[in-house]
Formats: structure tokens, C-alpha cells, sequence
């Protein structure tokens, strides 16, 4: 691909393009590089008649920490200030339209994609993985949607996009983990909370000991 990126690398053999996040924050988080590229990255690769297949993965242990909070911190402070005024609110109004239209851009790509995940995959990187097609889980992987933890709310996908996919009350209403020795699978929307330890292969994990 054309120049390289920040948040990411690609590589592209037999006709698939594998996009692995790099960060720079640590556990690959999602800083501002993240939210700017993709989107050039995802027209560039679905353009392209070369690639058949788009894979994402996370270098390292982990797939994602999910939002890059010290590098994006800019972004947050003036709205979450006390007696914050309309002109933070707009801004961050249009910062949020812009970070939702990155994640667009995957679920927008023509091209089949798929995310590899392993390890910790945290808030902005369920948001992330909502977006493909496919997902395919290691045994190791955890997820979590965090942002209630932040007092904010996941409105970057997931809450869009989950409930298509898999029960989400566990995660998205008290930031639980879920872990996956078998992957993420379709879960009946309508089931109760405890689908998630049907046979999905998927289960609510306990307390985590990091990131």
C-alpha cells in the first residue's frame, strides 16, 4: 500500500490483505492516527481488485485496548469539565460523528473482512470487530465494553451493532468480560443475559487482572 501508517501495517499475500493494529498506545489503543487512517486505508483496500479478503489482528498479546484515552484525552477534557458550554459540546459532537464514520468504513467495505482476535479486546476495539463480517476468536481472547466504566457511553458501534450479532446485555450495561475458548458466535438477541454461557462459547469471565 502507498505510504505507511501509523496505527496500523498491511501486508497483502494471495489476495488478502492483513491489517494489523500497532497502536502506538499501548495494547495497539486507538489514538487520533487510528481514527484518521482507517478510513483511507479500508476505500484503498476495497478498491483494490487485488485483495480478495481483508484479515485485522493485533500485534503483540493483545488485539486492542480499545480508545487510546492519554492520546485522545484532548478530545474528552472540555466536554467532561464542569460547566462545559456548547462550543465544547459541538466540537465533541463532531469528533464523535467523525470516530463513528471510521468504524463505518469497515462495516461499509465491499471486500469480506475478518477479525482475528486474541487477547484483550476493550471498548473502541469491539466497536471495531462489530463491523466485519466474520469473527474469529483464539481461546486467550477477552472482551469487554468498557465505556460505561468512563461514565460515557459505547456509541461508536457496538451498541448499534452487537445486538446483531450476540447478547450484550452483560457487557454493555456493567462493563463484564466475556472470554471465548471457541469464538464469537450469533446469539439469539432476544435470549436472556445468561446466553452468553449457551453454547456459543462464549462466558461471562471474572474480574480481569488488567489491562
Amino acid at each position: 500500500m502507498g505510504e505507511p501508517y501509523e496505527s496500523v501495517t498491511v501486508e497483502t499475500k494471495d489476495h488478502v490483505a492483513q491489517v494489523t493494529l500497532i497502536g502506538p498506545g499501548k495494547g495497539n489503543a486507538m489514538g487520533p492516527a487510528f481514527w484518521s487512517e482507517l478510513p483511507e486505508l479500508f476505500a484503498a483496500l476495497d478498491a483494490d481488485p487485488d485483495v480478495r479478503a481483508i484479515v485485522i489482528t493485533g500485534s503483540g498479546r493483545n488485539f486492542s485496548y480499545g480508545l487510546d484515552l492519554p492520546a485522545m484525552g484532548g478530545t474528552l477534557a472540555p466536554v467532561l469539565a464542569d460547566g462545559a458550554l456548547a462550543g465544547p459540546r459541538t466540537d465533541f459532537h463532531a469528533e464523535v460523528l467523525r470516530m463513528q464514520n471510521t468504524i463505518t468504513a469497515v462495516a461499509d467495505c465491499r471486500t469480506p473482512t475478518i477479525a482475528s482476535v486474541h487477547g484483550w479486546c476493550i471498548g473502541g476495539g469491539v466497536d471495531l470487530i462489530s463491523a466485519v463480517d466474520i469473527r474469529y476468536a483464539s481461546a486467550d481472547a477477552k472482551f469487554s465494553v468498557r465505556e460505561v466504566k468512563l461514565a460515557i457511553v459505547a456509541d461508536v458501534g457496538s451498541l448499534a451493532r452487537l445486538p446483531l450479532i450476540l447478547c450484550v446485555m452483560h457487557m454493555c450495561w456493567g462493563a463484564g468480560f466475556l472470554t471465548s475458548p471457541r469464538g464469537l458466535h450469533r446469539t439469539p438477541a432476544n435470549d436472556a443475559p445468561e446466553c452468553a454461557t449457551m453454547d456459543h462459547g462464549l462466558r461471562p469471565a471474572g474480574p480481569p487482572r488488567g489491562p
